[in-house]
């Protein structure tokens, strides 16, 4: 088995236990062990090499930020390290009439979790662009990286005799994303296109505060039985506090991109959600190893 089957196994076995298991997260450096696996088993990219257009310094240099990151991959981890200190209140949680909260917390891990298979297109963190083909989704993608500044994307049409599952043939899966490893920050968008007009749109953001916990903002809007609907889904974590509060809109796909600037708290994240017109649904945080609403 090569380099990529090996990988692409294991990937693929760490998804399906996060998906079937009650975990409300993947586990603590998970995605890095991927990684790390495959690549000892050979140097270079997965599917790809560098192809140009990085006016960042000589491909082939491994860069890395002031605090040691050195990967999209690395932001995950940290965010799934100080998941992890929660996941007793998450996995926990036993209000019945609340049942779902615990998933709408964590689909917003889970999409964080996947944006890190961009990193296998370059496995040595150097600079330059690096084209191929993204592990679990098999869509065209690149990761284009300069310093600490990485830039990632994929843009796919589903095939008219293709396996759709969700999707019609000709509909565009476009993601673009970027990361900034200096500030540990990392946002992405991903749209669904039919006929030419978008027909759902997903947002996340991650950023690493000052106080050494990181701050997370999701938003999510499709058209739903007819009606327009946008979900949001803020998280902040650190190793003494896990803060959440999910809202809702009537945006649709067309919801205006709200931003964490530096980070900030519960109470700033409920002001900002209102004041976009959210309705705030749910927000509590861990008290003593329980989520408890406000």
């Amino acid at each position: 088995m090569n380099r990529k089957a090996i990988a692409a196994f294991l990937a693929l076995a760490l998804c399906a236990l996060a998906f079937f298991g009650c975990a409300p997260k993947l586990p603590a450096d998970a995605i890095g062990d991927i990684l790390n696996n495959a690549a000892s088993l050979g140097g270079g990219s997965s599917n790809g090499s560098p192809s140009g257009g990085g006016d960042s310094g000589s491909p082939g240099s491994p860069t890395h930020s002031s605090d040691g990151l050195q990967s999209i991959t690395d932001i995950v981890d940290e965010w799934s390290r100080l998941s992890s200190l929660h996941e007793e209140a998450v996995n926990g949680y036993d209000n019945v009439d609340k049942m779902f909260l615990p998933l709408q917390l964590v689909g917003p891990e889970l999409t964080l979790a996947m944006i890190a298979q961009y990193d296998l297109l370059n496995f040595n963190n150097d600079n330059g662009r690096f084209d191929g083909t993204l592990m679990l989704s098999g869509h065209p993608a690149f990761e284009e990286r300069n310093g600490a500044r990485i830039v990632f994307g994929s843009d796919y049409t589903v095939p008219d005799d293709g396996n759709t599952y969700s999707y019609e043939p000709g509909d565009r899966l476009v993601e673009n994303g970027e990361a900034d490893l200096s500030k540990a920050w990392l946002k992405s968008e991903d749209t669904v296109e039919r006929d030419g007009k978008k027909i759902s749109r997903t947002y996340i953001e991650v950023i690493k505060m000052g106080d050494g916990g990181m701050a997370l903002l999701y938003l999510s809007g499709r058209v739903n039985d007819g009606d327009p609907v946008t979900d949001a889904v803020f998280l902040r974590i650190s190793e003494g506090a896990y803060e959440y509060v999910v809202a809702s809109s009537g945006a649709g796909e067309d919801f205006d991109i709200l931003s964490l600037g530096n980070g900030f708290d519960k109470a700033q994240a409920l002001s900002l959600l209102q004041g976009a017109g959210y309705t705030v649904t749910e927000s509590g945080s861990d008290v003593n190893g329980k989520l408890v609403a406000d």
